[in-house]
């Protein structure tokens, strides 16, 4: 008969994990963060200092053809006379301020020039 070997003694350490071979990921949320607020300082500056590329977006006060541009483009925002007053009351308001604000450009781009 044989005497069976006594067991090993444990190790000091646990062992170490085997390494992942994916990288940690703690960069991604500062990266999404950094992309995020470039994107709106982008966007807010381009807000502030794009100065409008419509074409009634005139910055001079005596811009007749500025004034002419945004009336048209407000008139062409109205619906058909009889449907400008509905049933609910803001939309109507909204619509005949909108009329009121077409007109007052209108008339003043023809203070401005004679043209329109």
């Amino acid at each position: 008969m044989t005497v069976p070997a006594p067991a090993p003694p444990p190790p000091a350490h646990p062992p170490a994990p085997a390494a992942d071979s994916r990288p940690a990921s703690r960069w991604k949320v500062p990266l999404i963060a950094a992309v995020v607020a470039c994107g709106a300082g982008i966007g807010l500056g381009w807000l502030l200092w794009a100065g409008g590329g419509g074409s009634a977006s005139g910055t001079d006060p005596g811009d007749a053809r500025a004034d002419a541009v945004g009336a048209c483009q407000a008139f062409g925002r109205v619906p058909e006379l009889g449907e400008v007053f509905s049933e609910s009351e803001s939309t109507s308001r909204s619509r005949y301020e909108r009329v009121e604000a077409a007109a007052a450009l209108a008339k003043s781009a023809a203070a401005l020039d004679d043209r329109y």
